[in-house]
């Protein structure tokens, strides 16, 4: 049962909640945006585009791809990808990793994470960045896999980023199905 604020007694604890500012996770504001663009009759493309959209948000991205299992053969397609802090030489360069690390998480149907190296000439920070992939589970087995690359040193990689991760890609799926 709900009740809202006006039916509830408030007391001085409430009052006091009252007036402070409310925090919200990131991933909430995600999952309303993917319900609002995706509607039952939205082509598979879109879905895809804007669960892809919140993992590059939320992770902070360098690049983020959607991969989808090849029917019969172990090799994986890619589906959708977004390159919001990379050159296009550079996430070409990252493709055959993420696309190796993208059929072992389908194959295993677990969240794998690896080393990914800087892109030669391209981002030029000395930075070391990490390729996570997260499985996203069909009716099932799982289906597809959605890769982020993310600084070595970012805050995504902490327990409570890959659980806000690990969210998002459970979404995607009951939101799908």
């Amino acid at each position: 049962v709900q009740v809202s604020t006006s039916e509830a007694q408030e007391g001085p604890a409430d009052q006091a909640e009252q007036g402070a500012p409310q925090t919200h996770l990131p991933i909430l504001a995600l999952i309303d945006a993917v319900q609002r663009v995706c509607r039952p009759d939205s082509p598979a493309e879109t879905f895809i585009a804007e669960v892809l959209r919140g993992f590059v948000s939320l992770s902070d991205a360098f690049y983020g791809a959607y991969w989808r299992a090849s029917p019969g053969a172990p090799a994986v397609d890619m589906v959708a990808e977004l390159m919001p802090r990379v050159s296009e030489q550079g996430a070409r360069a990252w493709a055959p990793t993420l696309s190796e690390l993208a059929a072992g998480v389908i194959q295993q149907s677990i969240i794998r994470y690896q080393a990914v190296s800087e892109q030669d000439g391209e981002l030029l920070t000395g930075q070391k960045h990490m390729a996570l992939g997260f499985p996203v589970r069909g009716d099932e087995d799982t289906t597809g896999c959605i890769t982020v690359v993310v600084r070595q040193d970012s805050a995504i990689l902490s327990d409570a980023g890959i659980a806000m991760l690990r969210l998002m890609a459970d979404f995607g799926m009951l939101y799908s199905a």
